[in-house]
């Protein structure tokens, strides 16, 4: 059979496991959705962060933004994705099902990625953790940015790993573009990719082999350029990208005791089922008496002042309280894998059924340092870069508030990785065993 008969039925046999993959968990998917319908466990209208996606989207069809001196500030890549379903008037159900649909493409992108590296066999065993993997349910089948961010992240590594890393005009501009969506949905993004940039600058003096994603870098910075410049007119800041920035900050700087760095908001109810909820983990009582001075003595500010003055508390909070800013760093790694500890909150039976899968990972990822640290010259460069950029945005989430949703979003290639790393330690002893 000759190499081009070979691929074309490799190509044909991709293109079914794809349509296989991506129809059987849509399908699943939607079973879920219908069922949630039914029992009314998925209304039409915005909850929680929704509203501010929502109210972004509506204005970007007047020709308008937010003003971040009056308003609730958020990036506006997901709000332009979901602008067109809301100037038809579909209701949030059906961006709901956009992002399930995103979800499951999302899925087939897993398993493409991982073929470049691993076996047919394994890659779909690593698709089939990742489709069931029910920690993502608490955002997939919600109207936040969570599904489209994960989609375009494992879109970006699967571009930079399909072509290896190369020149490569046009899949340069492929990553730089994909890559400016996601900064422009997850401002954390735009701070690993300035990290990035400096990265690669020192890299390029001694091997240009990096130079397309340089180029890539560039412009998915330039695509944030007039939102930057928005937000900067308004404000006279730079890398203004979110007026709400400085309350996770200030959250994550808490020098009390029995505070362990967990957002809340500026009513202390974060954990309150509703106002009237006076159950143990409606805590607002004990948070307002140690937060609650500071929080009446800027709620006359706009906005972006507010937010200057949280900034401002919170980077005075950790030059006194260096060690307990440290032991909260310490909790959010915690947190993005077992969205515990939380301050004065009674943990619920639910928690267990996160403990489980992310316990196993928190152990795949150990692992595969260990093994990466080692045998770190066996790894192809194109999944060393997307190691390196995975681990910036780990450690900078660690630095403010962050949840399990946080680490979410990356763990597709994780696991990717971590099975590609049990891959070289097996038949590294394999081979050993043979002499």
């Amino acid at each position: 059979m000759s190499s081009e008969l070979i691929s074309n039925t490799n190509n044909k046999n991709n293109y079914k496991y794809c349509l296989i993959i991506f129809f059987s968990f849509l399908t699943l998917y939607s079973v879920f959705f219908i069922i949630g319908v039914f029992w009314e466990k998925i209304p039409n209208y915005c909850v929680s962060d929704e509203c501010a996606y929502f109210a972004n989207a509506k204005n970007i069809f007047k020709g308008i933004y937010q003003d971040p001196f009056k308003d609730r500030l958020v990036s506006p890549g997901f709000s332009l994705v979901i602008a067109p379903f809301l100037l038809l008037d579909f209701g949030r159900r059906s961006i709901v099902f956009f992002n399930i649909v995103l979800g499951s493409f999302t899925i087939v992108i897993t398993y493409l990625t991982s073929k470049i590296f691993l076996s047919r066999k394994i890659s779909f065993f690593i698709t089939i953790i990742w489709g069931l993997y029910y920690i993502k349910f608490q955002q997939l089948f919600t109207a936040l940015t969570e599904p489209f961010a994960s989609f375009l992240i494992i879109s970006i590594f699967y571009l930079i790993c399909r072509k290896k890393i190369k020149k490569d005009a046009l899949n340069s501009l492929k990553i730089g573009f994909v890559l400016g969506l996601l900064l422009l949905t997850k401002p954390i993004f735009v701070y690993v990719v300035i990290l990035l940039f400096i990265l690669i600058s020192i890299w390029l003096l001694f091997d240009r082999k990096f130079f397309p994603i340089f180029l890539s870098l560039i412009l998915a910075f330039s695509m944030t350029l007039p939102y930057q410049s928005y937000t900067f007119g308004k404000t006279g800041k730079i890398l203004f990208f979110s007026n709400i920035s400085g309350e996770s900050l200030y959250w994550m700087s808490t020098p009390y005791k029995g505070e362990m760095g967990d957002w809340n908001n500026d009513q202390f109810n974060s954990n309150c089922q509703s106002l009237e909820n006076s159950g143990p983990n409606c805590n607002s009582y004990l948070i307002e008496k140690n937060h609650g001075e500071f929080f009446r003595s800027i709620e006359n500010l706009n906005m972006v002042e507010k937010n200057q003055k949280l900034t401002q508390k919170a980077i005075s909070n950790i030059k006194q309280y260096p060690i307990k800013y440290a032991r909260n760093i310490i909790n959010n790694v915690s947190r993005l894998f077992y969205n515990i500890p939380s301050s004065y909150f009674y943990q619920r039976d639910i928690t267990i059924l996160r403990l489980i899968p992310n316990s196993i990972l928190f152990s795949m990822i150990l692992f595969s340092c260990l093994i990466s640290f080692k045998k770190i010259n066996k790894y192809p460069s194109e999944m060393i870069f997307c190691m390196v950029f995975i681990f910036i945005y780990i450690a900078l989430s660690s630095l403010v508030s962050a949840y399990a949703r946080m680490l979410t979003i990356v763990v597709p290639f994780i696991l990717i990785w971590s099975f590609y790393s049990i891959n070289l330690w097996r038949n590294y002893y394999e081979l050993k065993d043979k002499f």
